[in-house]
């Protein structure tokens, strides 16, 4: 099973990565199999994720990622996802 995302806000953060399909390994949630795309294409880590209210849709979900670089806790800045299962 798989999970479609869109980067719909912060792509040059993110190396113009602006969609792409993600793979989803049992047990794993989708925007923990899109953070782990995210931080491995990228180097950044999560420094704080928001999730938006969810619609009447369950199938569609939306987050806000904040993103930083190396240990300190210097923030890169956010990116805006929404993920189709």
């Amino acid at each position: 099973m798989g999970a479609r995302f869109i980067v719909t806000h912060g792509s040059e953060l993110v190396k113009g990565m602006t969609c792409g399909r993600v793979q989803l390994p049992k047990g794993e949630t989708p925007i923990d199999s899109v953070l782990r795309r995210i931080q491995r294409e990228t180097g950044l880590r999560l420094v704080a994720l928001r999730q938006d209210e969810a619609g009447a849709d369950a199938s569609v979900r939306h987050y806000e990622l904040l993103l930083g670089r190396g240990r300190s806790k210097a923030v890169a800045g956010a990116v805006h996802v929404t993920i189709t299962t």
